[in-house]
């Protein structure tokens, strides 16, 4: 069947809103022949509240994802599913107000626009539900954001807007799907001109769930706009493995530091120890960490026993580029951040690879 919209909601726990969701959206696009498609990727009861909506309306699609995560790949999904021409993006946790909808429309159709943007920021629009250090991050994000669009829009950040299946269609094969950021990544990917408009409105207050907004949200955000602008792909958690890394060779400076300076002993044994610790706590760190979900794969022993080989083999390789690079040079410091570079980016293949690779 052929709607005049589609509204895709993608799902994270929201079992508490979505009835009262469902209702306004009958409610408010009673004039609108629209259906609803949810991408859920929940572990709790939010997919049987949805069923049970399914049975009693044959407008609302579901589709459950059971090993996949990410807002911006939920809704690439539930594009992909659409049976209408205009294509509505929201929330499930009732801080977007639905009751713009028909007006976001309505602009869309007549004023041949085909994205339209519900803004927090122009006019009436703002954040009075953010705490102060949400706004800040919030600000900040934006400010970079319209700093390396091709087009200026007072809220890039939004989760909120309505665009024409064609600037899906046009972007499709290039979105990354990375994050939470899904209007950056049509607007970034985008082959067509963008005809674009907003709608401003009031930013609600969550009622039930938690805020989705982490470090690993921020991080995702940063990993978008540079898959975009740099055109190169950094995958999340080689990101997490060099900052386990960095603490790492921090804990082998100070274990070294006490040892040569204030235990006297021989420089090469303070060496040793300090970098068997910090490899130690480089293993413990990626596991809990970086790889997480592929923790305990293997033997405990067995795993460290290869983690230390990897990184010994690193160190070796970081020493002979580094070497070589200063005598071509004559550069240190630009020499051994490469020879970092390098070895950590082995240590990190190699260990995926080898260590936490379920398969």
């Amino acid at each position: 069947m052929q709607y005049q919209l589609s509204i895709i909601v993608p799902t994270k726990n929201e079992e508490h809103n979505i009835e009262l969701l469902i209702n306004k959206l009958f409610n408010v696009c009673s004039n609108i022949h629209f259906e609803i498609i949810f991408v859920d990727d929940s572990s709790d009861n939010t997919c049987k509240v949805i069923q049970k909506f399914q049975n009693q309306y044959d407008n609302i699609q579901l589709i459950h994802r059971d090993n996949a995560t990410g807002l911006s790949s939920a809704v690439i999904v539930g594009m992909g599913n659409v049976n209408s021409d205009y294509i509505c993006v929201m929330d499930a946790d009732l801080q977007h107000d639905e009751a713009i909808i028909p007006t976001m429309l309505n602009i869309a159709e007549i004023d041949k626009k085909n994205i339209v943007i519900a803004t927090r920021y122009n006019q009436a629009g703002n954040l009075s539900a953010f705490s102060p250090i949400r706004k800040c991050i919030s600000y900040i994000a934006t400010q970079l954001a319209e700093f390396l669009l091709p087009i200026k829009v007072s809220d890039p950040m939004s989760g909120f807007f309505l665009i024409h299946r064609e600037v899906y269609l046009s972007a499709r094969d290039k979105l990354s799907g990375i994050g939470f950021k899904i209007l950056l990544d049509l607007i970034f990917s985008s082959d067509i001109k963008l005809h674009y408009s907003e709608v401003s409105y009031k930013f609600g207050k969550r009622e039930f769930g938690k805020s989705k907004l982490n470090f690993e949200v921020i991080l995702d955000y940063l990993l978008l706009l540079i898959y975009h602008k740099l055109h190169i792909h950094i995958p999340k958690t080689y990101i997490y493995f060099a900052i386990c890394g960095a603490i790492g060779a921090i804990i082998h400076y100070i274990t070294f530091m006490i040892q040569f300076l204030y235990f006297d002993l021989p420089i090469f044994n303070a060496h040793v120890v300090s970098a068997f610790m910090a490899i130690l706590v480089n293993y413990n760190l990626n596991n809990f960490i970086t790889f997480k979900k592929k923790r305990g794969v293997k033997s405990p022993a067995k795993s460290f026993i290869a983690f230390l080989i990897i990184s010994l083999f690193g160190i070796l390789i970081s020493g002979s580029i580094t070497e070589k690079l200063y005598n071509l040079s004559g550069l240190w410091l630009l020499a051994s951040v490469f020879g970092v570079i390098m070895a950590s980016v082995w240590n990190y293949v190699l260990s995926k690879i080898i260590i936490w690779n379920k398969n």
